[in-house]
């Protein structure tokens, strides 16, 4: 699948914003996943490039806070590890979904 540019010079923009956004108050995959949609992913494909794009944000923006001395790390680790059995979770579930449903 050759992607085109008028299809990037719209997705591109968007992804970018899309990142902002989740940067400052979370929820750039509001943005972002339609714009995969759009760029003709497939949804399971879409999914999971948003899901990779927003946690590693998450994961620069974590360490950057515990650089800072900003984390309390008792609550932090028990924060992950239910994080991790959701998204654990979350991903079988979608695996198992229908691509109508999904687009939905």
């Amino acid at each position: 699948m050759e992607p085109q540019l008028s299809t990037l010079l719209v997705v591109c923009p968007l992804v970018f914003l899309a990142g902002l956004v989740d940067s400052i108050a979370g929820g750039g995959g509001i943005i972002s996943l339609p714009a995969y949609l759009f760029a003709g992913l497939p949804v399971h494909l879409a999914y999971g490039t948003n899901k990779f794009a927003m946690s590693s944000g998450t994961l620069i923006a974590t360490l950057k806070y515990a650089r800072s001395g900003c984390i309390r790390w008792k609550p932090a680790l028990c924060s992950v590890a239910g994080a991790l059995i959701g998204s654990w979770c979350g991903a079988q579930l979608v695996i198992y979904l229908d691509e109508k449903i999904l687009k939905v």
